[in-house]
């Protein structure tokens, strides 16, 4: 019975006695007991290997889309401080470059002065000087870009809303880019929605971005460009839309998504100068106006930026 049925002990009747058959089944349920006890403890150790198992498991795939993501960063940074590197150089160049032909021309009249002797004066033709004073404004307008952007960051853009014209507005703008229009052969119009209420708005710093977006149509295009102004009242969504359009050669793919990032400035390859500041700063007095800010791709169309302006309610 024992080898055959798996049956550890047995007692015979004639061994048993009260006492006896009282301890036998104690032992037994007591064993029984600690079986099953050991059974579940043995359960749970596999429930909990498993556990251990799965959470290796997710454990290594946590790391490695940690390491990628860790190097997809070193990869940015590392583009990031290219980019900061190329910018820095231009940045550099543009700002060296006036200051270098001031003091070139400066020393030759110097030591022109010094052969003619300390009393002799000396005649600057007046292109040599529109040149050295168009070179010492666009650094001034380096400088005042950069302190401003900075400014921005700090304390934001600061307005003096008042009641605005749109219509009056454009029309001064266009009527004082007119001498460059006409430089450059540039058609421009407007085309504004009728019965168009005012805005509260700064008005100069509304001019700033309709200035800036007809000098960068005018900067990156060749001349004979059509260049349109359109804005419209949007009444469902209590807010006024304006858009900058023009038929050049629009704006690569690439580089639309970083337009109204600071420092972009057009493309490595833009012989344009400049700190590529002109857009973040339209984007800044837009949204302190309380609107959004955006370019709209257009196929062999040219390039298409349109921002809105809040409504009073």
């Amino acid at each position: 019975v024992v080898v055959d049925y798996d049956i550890n002990d047995y007692k015979t009747k004639l061994e048993l006695t009260q006492q006896k058959l009282f301890t036998t089944i104690v032992a037994g349920l007591r064993a029984y007991r600690d079986l099953k006890t050991l059974e579940q403890n043995q359960v749970a150790l596999e429930n909990l290997n498993a556990e251990l198992t799965n959470f290796n498991s997710n454990l290594e795939q946590l790391v490695s889309e940690r390491t990628e993501q860790l190097r997809q960063e070193i990869e940015v940074r590392e583009e990031a401080e290219e980019a900061l590197k190329i910018y820095v150089h231009a940045l550099t160049h543009d700002l060296r470059n006036p200051a270098a032909g001031m003091t070139s021309v400066l020393r030759g009249l110097l030591k022109r002065q010094q052969t003619d002797g300390e009393s002799a004066s000396v005649t600057i033709p007046v292109s040599m000087l529109e040149r050295m004073t168009a070179g010492c404004d666009r650094q001034l307008k380096m400088i005042d870009a950069l302190l401003e952007t900075h400014k921005a960051e700090l304390w934001g853009i600061s307005l003096q809303p008042k009641p605005v014209a749109l219509e009056a507005l454009i029309a001064d703008v266009l009527k004082e880019w007119q001498p460059a229009f006409e430089q450059y052969r540039v058609s421009a119009k407007s085309q504004i929605s009728p019965n168009l209420p005012n805005i509260s708005g700064d008005r100069h710093q509304l001019w700033r971005v309709f200035e800036n977006l007809i000098d960068n149509a005018l900067k990156y295009n060749a001349p004979g460009l059509s260049l349109t102004i359109q804005v419209e009242l949007d009444t469902a969504r209590c807010q006024i839309l304006c858009t900058v359009q023009d038929d050049g050669k629009g704006i690569a793919p690439q580089l639309s998504d970083t337009l109204f990032e600071r420092y972009h400035r057009g493309g490595a390859a833009s012989p344009v100068q400049g700190l590529g500041l002109g857009l973040y700063i339209c984007r800044q007095i837009v949204e302190a106006h309380g609107g959004t800010i955006g370019y709209k791709r257009q196929l062999n169309q040219g390039a298409l930026f349109w921002f809105t302006l809040a409504l009073d309610e």
